[in-house]
């Protein structure tokens, strides 16, 4: 998440973008704001992407992202599926929108991978374990040896529910 708000941030040094922020559209409040204060702004957030996500428009397709022109500014919006996230930015007429889109897109993009195990290491999270099915006789015949090893005694045909 650190490396996604250094990115955030960045954005702000393009030509023309005023603010940059995470928006929860499930629980309609900013989560970061970057540049111009617009955390009074998720609620518009929230309910654009969801009429949008959740709408008649969607009906089985992908939103990548959208823009929104009003007064004199854009607001760029894309969505994080499926974390209920979105990235909102908002910038003046005089920018250059399909630079700042690229940008979007690629910040959207680097949210989705998953971090490598360095920067988990870095972290300090462990990374994920293996996950393997085990049988059940096997998982009994585990527990049973280790009931042994413990009373110093074997129990024969002893089970486990």
């Amino acid at each position: 998440m650190v490396l996604f708000d250094q990115e955030m941030r960045e954005m702000l040094h393009l030509d023309g973008v005023l603010s940059v922020c995470l928006v929860n559209w499930h629980e309609v409040r900013a989560l970061a704001c970057y540049g111009a204060d617009d955390t009074a702004r998720a609620p518009q957030a929230a309910a654009l992407v969801r009429a949008v996500v959740e709408g008649p428009l969607e009906h089985g397709r992908t939103v990548e992202d959208m823009v929104v022109t009003e007064g004199g500014h854009h607001l760029l919006y894309a969505v994080l599926d499926p974390s209920g996230l979105c990235v909102q930015v908002r910038m003046d007429r005089a920018g250059s929108l399909g630079l700042a889109r690229h940008r979007l897109r690629c910040l959207v993009e680097q949210a989705r991978k998953p971090p490598s195990p360095d920067v988990r290491r870095e972290r300090g999270t462990p990374a994920p374990a293996a996950v393997t099915t085990v049988e059940r006789p096997v998982l009994v015949r585990v527990l049973n040896a280790l009931r042994e090893l413990s009373t110093g005694s074997a129990r024969v045909g002893e089970v486990v529910a």
